[in-house]
């Protein structure tokens, strides 16, 4: 009888009790994910998002570690700050391990013996400390299924990870991509936003500093104003201007902003001594947060001050390859200064240093300019006492006649006396125009007497150059006038005709009344106004002409003019000569 056949016994059917179970561990679990995931679409911080997809999913399989490794494009690398309870970062080749076979071939991949696998890469263990039995790997894949990391889980608390494991997780990948792919974003869109306003802040403060540069030509205001601005632009307590003292290697606090800023300014750094001094050495910015613990730092001059430094930047100036001195800021509000603080102290200082030359470069052509001016308002000078002197010595001889009645005799004196004060008049008058002074006596003049008083210094100027002197008065009441300044301005258009006509000719003097202002006017017979001076005229250091002129004399005038509270505007007619048309508010 053969022996009986033996088989294997058949398992067990699973109980309804233990379906019911597994089933609830499910909806359990996908409930967890589910939260998870509406939480991960409205966390936009990326840090706090791995770190919260790590610590869930090692909840949710029950295992001891998540890793998630991101793909860096630009290096091909996997990175990794999240691995549950270490901090360190990690980077590894992209094709390099289980996580690189999964983010290469988008496998899911389970193991139940790591070491046993020649896929595993060994280095992060041996780099962390830490030992894997078994993980689970599979790919996260964005909305357009592109694979931008690996999501690890290491060590099943216990047993091997399941199918269920698996594929909680796959569900749960796809939505975990999308919501680490929306906080990369948003913190690229942060960066460019941080990365704007740092521009926009750089770019508020060399425009200040640029509109104080346009604003000054004085080198002393702008540096303490640069300073002034500098200073509270990074929020520092005090800033300093420091420049070389000849050859040795000195540097001078010149410039301080600071509420100790007299017992600081002048004092003196000695060669090597000090951050300034090592930076204007070196020609390069020098950040110091901690002052205390750098040798270079010149702490004599905190103590002295009684103000504890506790950091600092400095930057120098430099102008065609030349240290022009430093430019330092002390005490940051708040905080130490950063590599951006040092960015835009340099760019400060580098403006400021182009800023110094340009002014050096004005101050010396204004000194230039100066000197000319002076050697023009001699010239003026010299040329406007030429016809005053000329009646004073011709009147003079004719006094030294014995036989002159002495009603002539007391006449000519008078006149000499006025033509001393009209030169001496014209000489203040000059000084007053260059020096912005402006002094006036007005009082109320009668018109005819004021024409007459003029009409014989007139007539002895025109008569040696062949001029005929003609007055035409028709109003003969009052103006309200500052004397010898009024016969300033007939005199200095009067000379000019004078010198415009050498071959002679007429020369008028004209008052009437035109509505409520009188109109004085003055003509003449020359060759009138050349066309190219016309729009310029009135401006200093005009002239046309005049071997001598200046053109500061018509500057005067109409400076004059608008004193008294009136108008001058110059007219002409091709052939005809000029005309000078004053008009000023009748005396009430």
């Amino acid at each position: 009888m053969p022996d009986a056949e033996t088989t294997a016994p058949a398992p067990s059917p699973p109980t309804l009790d233990s379906e019911l179970s597994a089933l609830k561990e499910r909806l359990d679990k996908m409930a967890v994910l589910l939260d998870v995931a509406k939480v991960m679409s409205s966390e936009r911080n990326l840090d706090a998002l791995l770190f919260y997809i790590a610590e869930q999913v090692t909840y949710v399989t029950d295992a001891d570690r998540c890793s998630i490794f991101l793909l860096d494009a630009k290096t091909n690398e996997l990175w990794s700050k999240v691995a549950l309870k270490e901090k360190k970062e990690i980077r590894i080749p992209a094709n390099v391990g289980i996580v690189g076979h999964t983010v290469t071939t988008g496998e899911i991949v389970i193991i139940e013996s790591a070491y046993e696998d020649p896929r595993f890469n060994r280095d992060v263990d041996i780099a962390t400390g830490y030992r894997t039995r078994n993980l689970l790997c599979l790919p996260l894949r964005n909305l357009s299924s592109k694979i931008v990391g690996a999501l690890e889980v290491i060590n099943k608390h216990e047993g091997a990870f399941t199918d269920l494991d698996r594929e909680l997780l796959q569900i749960f990948s796809s939505q975990a991509a999308v919501a680490i792919e929306s906080a990369q974003l948003y913190q690229e869109n942060e960066r460019a936003l941080l990365e704007i306003r740092r521009k926009v802040r750089q770019l508020d403060i060399l425009y200040s500093v640029e509109k104080e540069i346009n604003l000054s030509d004085n080198i002393d205001e702008f540096m303490t104003s640069v300073l002034e601005k500098a200073a509270a632009a990074l929020a520092t307590e005090a800033g300093s201007i420091l420049t070389p003292l000849g050859e040795h290697g000195r540097l001078s606090f010149r410039y301080v902003v600071d509420q100790r800023a007299e017992k600081l300014r002048g004092l003196e750094l000695a060669p090597e001594e000090g951050i300034a001094s090592a930076c204007f050495k070196s020609a390069q910015p020098i950040t110091v947060n901690k002052p205390e613990v750098d040798d270079r730092h010149a702490s004599r001059f905190g103590e002295a001050l009684g103000v504890k430094v506790r950091n600092l930047v400095a930057a120098p100036l430099v102008q065609g390859g030349q240290v022009l001195g430093v430019l330092e800021l002390v005490n940051r509000k708040g905080g130490d200064f950063t590599q951006e603080d040092e960015r835009i102290v340099d760019m400060i200082a580098t403006q400021v240093s182009t800023a110094v030359n340009r002014l050096k470069m004005l101050e010396e052509k204004q000194r230039a300019t100066r000197l000319v001016t002076i050697g023009q308002m001699a010239g003026s000078i010299i040329h406007d006492f030429k016809n005053p002197m000329a009646i004073i010595r011709g009147l003079g001889e004719l006094l030294q006649k014995s036989q002159l009645p002495e009603e002539k005799r007391t006449r000519f004196s008078n006149i000499i006396i006025e033509e001393v004060d009209r030169c001496v008049n014209m000489t203040r008058d000059i000084l007053e125009y260059c020096s912005g002074e402006k002094n006036y006596h007005f009082q109320a003049v009668n018109v005819g007497e004021f024409v007459d008083g003029i009409s014989f210094i007139l007539e002895h100027d025109f008569e040696s150059a062949s001029i005929h002197f003609e007055r035409k008065i028709d109003y003969k009441g009052c103006l309200m006038l500052d004397l010898d300044k009024m016969k300033r301005v007939i005199f200095n258009i009067s000379n000019n005709a004078r010198s415009v006509m050498g071959a002679g000719g007429v020369f008028t003097i004209e008052c009437f009344l035109e509505g409520r202002e009188v109109e004085l006017r003055l003509s003449d017979t020359g060759p009138g106004i050349p066309q190219e001076i016309r729009a310029t005229l009135f401006q200093p250091f005009v002239t046309m002409g005049k071997k001598h002129g200046t053109g500061l004399g018509l500057a005067i005038v109409k400076e004059i003019v608008e004193a008294h509270g009136g108008s001058i505007r110059v007219s002409d007619v091709p052939g005809r000569g000029a005309v000078f048309s004053i008009r000023m508010p009748a005396a009430a």
